[in-house]
Order: structure tokens, then C-alpha cells, then sequence
């Protein structure tokens, strides 16, 4: 109120991050965003540099704050984290975050984690059906090692995954990058013809010319694929987006 009215000299020039999403709040609900903006921005350069890395309640104030006084680049580096931290929907609490950011967040999450499970499933089918082909036994191993990481820790869903798991991105990217990546064989293989009327079942043997038999060339576009979904978003995203107390709100203010 000392903003509204005039009075700079009793404005602090320091306050917690709670307190600033507080002042959010109010700047949201009665839309005086063009009065507090000299003094937000100040407040800003206070707490910039202490942006968190973790998932946690300062990012949900972040996201808020960053949105209310129209910070860019605090609103993408805090929109990133939860969409790429993030095991289920966000919990915005008492705070009024747009519920179109919200939704944005967790589609982002779930399509990322879809699309990994998918691209996972397709690589257990060419494993299986001989379209990554080495030796029967060369792929029996590479099935083996990939299912069981995929598993591993109970975190995701045996495939092919009928309902997207609680699981964040970073989570799917770390699970991935944790799969055995050493060779099994590093030879051609020839499959001798049994002799006629025998019934020696032909054997596999192994000649010096090496080959690949490694999984990480197979996981790596779903690692990729990963990777590159790890971003945040732009306040331009949501110019048209309602405020949450009712109004409209436009990112040009």
C-alpha cells in the first residue's frame, strides 16, 4: 500500500521470497502491475541469483512471482525445473498460478515420459523380432540388460506402459543413462550349415572382425529424445492466459 500511495520512502528494499509472493498476490488480484514495476524489479535483482536447482516450494513462488511482475527469464528457468523435476502434477497451494501453466507443466511431463516408455517399447520389439540383429544370443543379452534397467527400481511400468507412471523426466533420462554399455561380443558371427543328416544343432562361433554389439548407439536416440524436452517456457506461451482472480493478463504489461 505504501507503493499505491506514494510513499517510497517506507518501501523495503529487501524482502523474503514468501513476503514476495505475497505482494504477488495482491499486485495479481488488484492489477496495479505498472505501480510496483520500478520496485519489483529491484526486488528481483535481490533474489535472482538465488534461484534454486531443486524442485521444491521456492520454485512454485518462483513460478508465481516470475509471472505476476513479467520476468522472463526467471519464469523459464523456473518453469523448466518443474517440468523436468516434476513426478505428477504441481500442487500450486494457496497461490494463484494460472491453471493453464499448470496444465502446460504436466503435459509436458507426461508427453516427454510417453514418448520414452514408446520409443523404449519399439526397441524391446527390434531386441526381440531380430531387427537389431547380431547373433541370437548377442540380443537375448541386449534384451536382458535393457528390460531389466528399464525396471529397476520399480519406477516405470512394464512396457508396453498403458498409463503414464510418476516418474519425472530427469528420472527417465537418469534410469536410461544407468543401462549397461558394454559389449558382448566383438566379433563377426558365421552360423555353420549342419552336415547333412546330422543332428548337431549348428553352433555359433566367432571371427576376429569386430563389430558392434553395444546397447548404447539403441538407447541413445531415446536419451536424446529426452534431452531435448528438458526446457522451460516462454512467458510468450501464455500472453492470452487469464489471471488467476478473474481478469485478463497480458505478458506485454
Amino acid at each position: 500500500m505504501n507503493i499505491i500511495h506514494g510513499r517510497g520512502r517506507n518501501v523495503p528494499r529487501q524482502v523474503t521470497l514468501q513476503t514476495l509472493s505475497e505482494i504477488a498476490a495482491l499486485v495479481d488480484y488488484y492489477e496495479c502491475y505498472e505501480v510496483v514495476d520500478v520496485v519489483s524489479g529491484v526486488w528481483f535483482n535481490n533474489f535472482f541469483l538465488q534461484m534454486p536447482v531443486a524442485l521444491g516450494k521456492d520454485v512454485i513462488l518462483w513460478i508465481f512471482i516470475s509471472w505476476v511482475f513479467q520476468q522472463p527469464f526467471a519464469f523459464t528457468s523456473a518453469t523448466k525445473i518443474a517440468a523436468t523435476q516434476s513426478q505428477q502434477r504441481i500442487d500450486p497451494g494457496d497461490l494463484p498460478i494460472p491453471k493453464r501453466i499448470l496444465d502446460k507443466i504436466e503435459e509436458h511431463r507426461r508427453n516427454g515420459v510417453k514418448s520414452a516408455l514408446d520409443m523404449s517399447y519399439n526397441l524391446v520389439a527390434d531386441l526381440r523380432d531380430g531387427r537389431k540383429h547380431c547373433s541370437d544370443v548377442c540380443d537375448a543379452l541386449r534384451l536382458g540388460l535393457f528390460i531389466k534397467q528399464i525396471h529397476a527400481g520399480g519406477q516405470l511400468p512394464p512396457l508396453p506402459a498403458v498409463s503414464i507412471p510418476n516418474v519425472s523426466l530427469v528420472q527417465v533420462a537418469s534410469i536410461l543413462q544407468k543401462t549397461p554399455t558394454v559389449r558382448y561380443c566383438d566379433s563377426t558371427v558365421e552360423k555353420p550349415q549342419p552336415r547333412m543328416f546330422s543332428t548337431a544343432v549348428a553352433e555359433e562361433r566367432h571371427s576376429p572382425s569386430p563389430h558392434g554389439c553395444s546397447l548404447a548407439p539403441l538407447i541413445q536416440p531415446i536419451i536424446q529424445d529426452v534431452q531435448n524436452r528438458m526446457r522451460g517456457f516462454e512467458l510468450s506461451e501464455f500472453k492470452d492466459e487469464s489471471k488467476a482472480s478473474g481478469g485478463l493478463r497480458d505478458s506485454s504489461q
